[in-house]
């Protein structure tokens, strides 16, 4: 089962190549937070996608994946974290 849904993210975020990583909090998104990330996507007529978690110096990262470069940069200008370049 974790081998799929391995293969399903690596498909994502190949066929979704621009992607933001945000830092989670401690406690966890936010809810209003990831209500707004939801929105955004809704308002850009996309669907959030998500790629692999990752746990980079004691922090916990979330992917984020879009198709479109410049709503990846929209997302990361009003959420924050940091465009990731895949190869």
């Amino acid at each position: 089962m974790v081998r799929i849904r391995k293969r399903k993210v690596l498909a994502t975020e190949r066929n979704f190549p621009h992607i933001v990583e945000i830092v989670l909090p401690v406690q966890g998104l936010d809810i209003c937070v990831n209500r707004e990330m939801v929105t955004f996507c809704r308002l850009h007529k996309i669907r959030p996608r998500f790629g692999r978690r990752r746990k980079r110096t004691g922090q916990h990262l979330c992917r984020w994946c879009f198709s479109d470069q410049a709503i990846a940069d929209a997302f990361r200008e009003q959420f924050g974290g940091e465009r990731v370049n895949t190869p």
